[in-house]
């Protein structure tokens, strides 16, 4: 992970609301794997001395994207849209969203990524997160987008992307000159019960 993309985003709620009526809206409501992986990232850019802020997804406008470098962690699919991606991995699902998939350009028959959000709570399979750096010429900015296809998958991208040790994965995977490259990992981890096991990458693409 480029050690200069540092999330360039804040949080806010409205003001007139009370912190009682905003607990009970549950408007400001992150799931706990999401959180866990904001925190893996957020320790990581101030072990390298970097500043940054946070700022709830919903709130996010085009001009926040060219205030600096950004880390988006979740759902990325308005995100992908607003930057106008046109990249080899994305995130699918079917109509019924019965199933959701890293789909690949360069096969885009594949489901090898697949997992399906009502498999039981025991389920042992693999779970999948797409992480895609990228600079973007109409925003300025460095762009790191994380999003796992379940809320264990996210957990296990934030700590191989926070982890000197983990990294050195990519660093046998990837191809010389990687670190100065737009490019998108596919992460996946073994699901144990409700977390996920050690994250390994499965997939790189460069360009």
């Amino acid at each position: 992970m480029n050690e200069c993309a540092s999330p360039v985003t804040a949080g806010g709620t409205d003001e007139a609301a009370s912190v009682g009526d905003i607990l009970r809206s549950g408007r400001d409501a992150v799931p706990l794997p999401d959180v866990t992986a904001l925190v893996d990232i957020a320790s990581y850019l101030k072990s390298k001395g970097k500043t940054w802020r946070i700022r709830m997804s919903r709130d996010i406008q085009f001009p926040d994207f060219r205030g600096g470098p950004v880390v988006v962690i979740g759902p990325v699919t308005r995100s992908q849209v607003l930057l106008g991606a046109g990249w080899r991995f994305n995130i699918t699902r079917d109509e019924p969203v019965t199933a959701t998939w890293i789909s690949d350009r360069a096969h885009p028959q594949s489901r090898n990524w697949l997992v399906r959000p009502n498999a039981p709570a025991n389920s042992t399979a693999d779970v999948y997160a797409l992480v895609t750096r990228t600079w973007n010429d109409t925003i300025g900015q460095v762009v790191v987008l994380i999003a796992g296809l379940s809320t264990y998958a996210t957990t296990a991208a934030g700590e191989l992307l926070s982890d000197r040790r983990e990294m050195q994965q990519l660093a046998a995977l990837a191809p010389r000159g990687w670190e100065r490259k737009n490019i998108q990992l596919v992460v996946a981890a073994k699901r144990v019960g409700a977390s996920a096991g050690t994250p390994r990458v499965v997939a790189v693409h460069t360009w």
